[in-house]
């Protein structure tokens, strides 16, 4: 049932034309969000030049050396694309292949190292597909995923894949050498793979900051496979590291959780409401995996907030499914330690964007990471699945067929769903439209829209767009001055002067209390101008 490594390598390249061709139309796709203060309208990326000078600079962005590379790929994208947007797109795109590559590279060097601990066939727990098919299956399944169109298409998402990308190395690498460490083996290679995870590693933490995760996977590694999943002896082994853990984390805590408690205090959302509320969004996060249809994508998603366990109820259905996930995995950590690994990794890597840090309460490209852990399930179950219901039924090579055809027919389909989603990115309009379609109550998707149909030269809808942004506004997570800037200068196009004047006047006087003023000034030049137009 193992398939050949000819055969191995050909279905890989397979799914990386597929994923050419799931994005071949996002080439166009135009800046959006957090592209313009990342890289679009930062002095030191656009000002780069190829010098000490210039790396120094980019280390001094708002970001500083904790996204440092992906800062300076784009710095090189706008160097060799001349400021195309093309050349920002092929760069994501390549990230996502090497990416795909990386994994691959990750999963069999995982699998070589849980083979010595257990034999061949209880390494994943009477199989009737062989590890590579399994390693083909999970890698095609992540990577052609629609979700993932959020951390590719979305050209500021590189950070995250850049951070999984050196995660997946790293990781890997870390297998490699400890395998041979653990064979007694501690020469050269050993030490090789042992500095490749420490400078993947490196690289990861200067991708983005989700990499810190990196060292919590390298215990769960030691604690399911090598010491077998007994808490005891883990414990024992290395209980100075723990003390060690714990003396310096109460420093970071003292010094980092007031200002997380600031940051918090200018959001819709106490911590209390975040946490609560990001039960039903890591559920949902699931649900978007498994059915990654077009419909449910988005790149704005506006959940409610949680204000209680049962307001609304499903936060308590929530805790109850995801507390049974977790408490079934930890029991099964010595039978089906894969298992638990996978369920893990999930749960691990969405935890510092899905706790109380104070961000945004949703996004897709959270997924990148963390939805390997959902492949490695996903396939783990079919195996069970074929092994209970499928066994016998065809001869070894016919099986190898039809497990080869299924894979291909899913993944097809996935890159077609993937190449369907892209197709909302053609332009602004289309984007926001969409975003405006499945988040109307979300004043920041009205209010983009509205500035997307500026530029389009659609005012009258522009306007009804500012109007519906300026109404839905709530307190710490309104675009209040943004919606407002627009709304005027969209009147002025209309040539309708004095009622631009009477409502900016009116939108000054009115304008709530500790309202964000990032795109004040942008309000008062549109007013400033129309000012100038009526002579005033």
């Amino acid at each position: 049932m193992f398939l050949g490594r000819k055969v191995e390598y050909l279905l890989l390249f397979i799914i990386l034309i597929l994923i050419l061709s799931a994005y071949s139309n996002s080439l166009y796709a135009p800046v959006t969000l957090d592209d313009m203060h990342s890289f679009v309208e930062e002095p030191l990326v656009q000002g780069f030049t190829f010098s000490w000078e210039g790396l120094y600079g980019l280390s001094k962005t708002r970001f500083g050396l904790a996204r440092f590379l992906p800062v300076l790929s784009f710095a090189f994208d706008l160097q060799w694309g001349a400021g195309s947007v093309i050349a920002f797109h092929i760069t994501n795109v390549i990230i996502h292949l090497l990416a795909t590559l990386a994994l691959f590279f990750l999963l069999n060097s995982f699998f070589s190292f849980i083979s010595y601990f257990y034999n061949s066939r209880n390494s994943v727990n009477e199989r009737r597909l062989s590890v590579s098919t399994m390693v083909i299956f999970i890698v095609g399944l992540w990577a052609l995923n629609p979700v993932q169109t959020n951390a590719v298409t979305y050209l500021v998402q590189r950070m995250t894949s850049m951070a999984a990308l050196f995660y997946f190395i790293a990781l890997g690498c870390y297998f490699r050498g400890r395998k041979l460490h653990l064979q007694g083996i501690f020469k050269g290679k050993t030490i090789i793979w042992y500095l490749l995870f420490f400078i993947s590693a490196i690289c990861s933490l200067m991708s983005k900051q989700i990499s810190i995760t990196l060292p919590v996977m390298v215990l769960l590694v030691e604690f399911l496979f090598v010491n077998h999943g007994s808490l005891r002896l883990f414990l024992k082994k290395y209980r100075f590291l723990f003390i060690l853990v714990l003396l310096l984390s109460i420093p970071l805590v003292y010094y980092k959780f007031p200002g997380i408690l600031e940051r918090c205090g200018a959001r819709h959302f106490t911590i209390p409401e975040r946490l609560l509320t990001e039960l039903r969004v890591v559920s949902s996060y699931i649900f978007l995996f498994l059915l990654p249809l077009p419909h449910f994508l988005s790149l704005e998603h506006d959940p409610l907030v949680s204000t209680s366990l049962f307001k609304p109820y499903t936060t308590f259905i929530s805790l109850l499914f995801i507390l049974a996930i977790v408490i079934y995995a930890w029991r099964s950590r010595k039978r089906h330690p894969v298992f638990t690994f996978a369920v893990s990794w999930f749960f691990i890597n969405l935890l510092l964007e899905s706790s109380i840090i104070p961000l945004e309460l949703k996004f897709e490209h959270r997924l990148y990471l963390p939805s390997v852990g959902l492949c490695i399930v996903f396939v783990l179950l079919l195996n069970k699945i074929i092994t209970l219901f499928f066994s016998g039924f065809y001869d070894e090579r016919n099986q190898k067929l039809i497990y080869i055809a299924f894979i291909m027919i899913l993944l097809s389909g996935l890159s077609i769903l993937t190449f369907e989603r892209n197709k909302v990115w053609q332009d602004s309009v289309s984007l926001y439209r969409d975003c405006v379609y499945k988040s109307p109550k979300k004043a920041r998707v009205h209010g983009t829209l509205g500035r997307a149909l500026c530029v389009q030269g659609m005012y009258e809808e522009a306007v009804m767009e500012c109007e519906t942004a300026l109404s839905l506004g709530v307190k710490g997570y309104e675009v209040y001055w943004t919606a407002a800037a627009n709304l005027i200068a969209a009147l002025s196009q209309l040539n309708e002067n004095q009622h631009a004047i009477e409502r900016g006047e009116a939108l000054l006087t009115v304008a709530p209390s500790g309202t964000r003023k990032n795109t004040y000034p942008i309000f008062l030049n549109n007013l400033g101008i129309i000012y100038i137009k009526e002579g005033k």
